[in-house]
């Protein structure tokens, strides 16, 4: 996994929602700190309970301040409707191949739940200069990050 102190691998991927289909990370750096949050399903309980926090924390963040950004391995016609059903004001993106989830070392098998090669619930921290400031991973499915913490370390990053 990604350690905090190290440089975040960059990536590009098809997202859903903006103006563009490709999410690259270099260039949502240019615009301050980000909040990458990786997530098995969506449409699952847990993944829904998450953004609904993650929907907080973004209106929570001034523009200068940071970016969230989802990653899943879902398809982008799955996120976009996720977008669309949950009101996701944020870029999701789509690694169903898995290399984003694997370059960040978050990448499972959940064979209780039937899912492989998806994200582990997990949350990373960069700085505008896509160094790694935070790192959480869950030890469950089910497990949610703390939200209040993720909000403080990006804020923490403007001082």
């Amino acid at each position: 996994m990604v350690e905090v102190g190290e440089k975040a691998p960059f990536f590009s991927e098809m997202k859903v929602g903006g103006e563009s289909d490709e999410f690259v990370l270099e260039r949502k750096l240019d615009f301050g700190p980000v909040v990458l949050a990786f997530f098995p399903a969506a449409f699952s309980s847990p993944c829904e309970e998450e953004f609904d926090k993650l929907k907080n924390l973004s209106k929570s963040l001034s523009r200068s301040q940071g970016h969230v950004v989802g990653v899943s391995a879902d398809s982008p016609f799955c996120l976009e409707k996720f977008r669309e059903d949950k009101e996701v004001d944020f870029d999701l993106v789509s690694d169903m191949g898995g290399r984003v989830s694997s370059s960040y070392g978050v990448k499972v098998d959940i064979p209780e739940l039937g899912l492989y090669g998806v994200s582990n619930r997990s949350v990373f921290v960069l700085d505008a200069e896509g160094n790694v400031i935070f790192k959480w991973a869950a030890e469950n499915p089910a497990e949610q990050p703390d939200m209040d913490r993720v909000r403080k370390e990006v804020k923490s990053l403007s001082r």
